[in-house]
């Protein structure tokens, strides 16, 4: 069973979800920017597959699926200040923090920021430092002012609105109304911001490091990248699987099922 809980952050309503045994190891999932709750994309089964084995709490970032938009352009750091806001009270014990895509870029600033409180990075098909971006990186942001163009525009009809939004952010399509859907505007300039890029020396991590990605996942967050931080991180381990960006989405328990093998004996 998944439990959902709502917390009050700076004035944001921020939704995550418990479930799992809370004597077993810590593990916060952190999904990626179009997730659902359900669906292809859904993290309902990723997350019920990650409690067999651990105590799983699974925040939904804000501005995607049922969190608050911010009310300014945020950055991965603002992210991760956030998340750390969300953990604190609940007094988790060093857990393993696991984020895929947008999820794992938030996931790797939060290790650079609180290094001390982690005890395993997970990164599948993530989000990565400031390398050069292919062809397709380069294109994948150009809907951003379009998005945000239309959100903010008085005359899109508001079902429209909603449809975009739905699509662009996985926010449900009940949540959204005439009174908070020109809110989801910023999330159109966040990608874009000054600050989403993340800046990080892998080499300078902490903690043990798992990439896990999928072998044809070459556009999104190409494949090469997390080759490059496992051939610089001498502390990290990768793991490759047969298919896309969301491989996790697709195959829930063959991917859990190597990230079990390959954890450390001492964990």
């Amino acid at each position: 069973m998944i439990n959902d809980h709502k917390a009050n952050i700076d004035g944001l309503d921020i939704h995550y979800r418990i479930t799992g045994d809370i004597g077993k190891q810590h593990l916060v999932f952190l999904h990626g920017w179009a997730a659902r709750l359900d669906g292809p994309l859904g993290s309902d089964k990723v997350i019920l597959e990650l409690s067999k084995y651990f105590y799983v709490i699974a925040p939904e970032h804000p501005g995607l699926v049922r969190s608050s938009p911010p009310k300014e352009i945020w950055g991965l750091d603002d992210y991760a200040h956030a998340l750390n806001k969300l953990l604190k009270p609940l007094n988790l014990v060093r857990p393993i923090i696991m984020g895929q895509s947008f999820g794992g870029g938030v996931a790797t600033a939060y290790a650079k920021l609180y290094p001390e409180e982690i005890k395993l990075l997970i990164l599948v098909d993530s989000i990565t430092s400031n390398r050069p971006y292919n062809f397709y990186q380069k294109l994948k942001y150009l809907w951003c002012p379009l998005f945000a163009f239309i959100i903010k525009s008085r005359w899109t009809p508001l079902f429209f609105k909603k449809i975009w939004i739905t699509i662009a952010l996985g926010v449900p399509i009940k949540m959204i109304s005439s009174s908070n859907a020109r809110d989801y505007s910023i999330m159109g300039e966040i990608p874009t911001g000054k600050n989403y890029t993340l800046n990080i020396d892998y080499k300078t991590l902490r903690m043990p490091l798992l990439l896990v990605w999928g072998n044809r996942d070459t556009w999104v967050t190409p494949i090469e990248r997390a080759k490059e931080i496992h051939s610089e991180v001498k502390n990290s381990k990768l793991l490759i699987f047969e298919g896309p960006h969301t491989v996790l989405y697709q195959k829930p328990k063959i991917v859990i099922g190597g990230i079990l093998k390959s954890l450390p004996q001492n964990l």
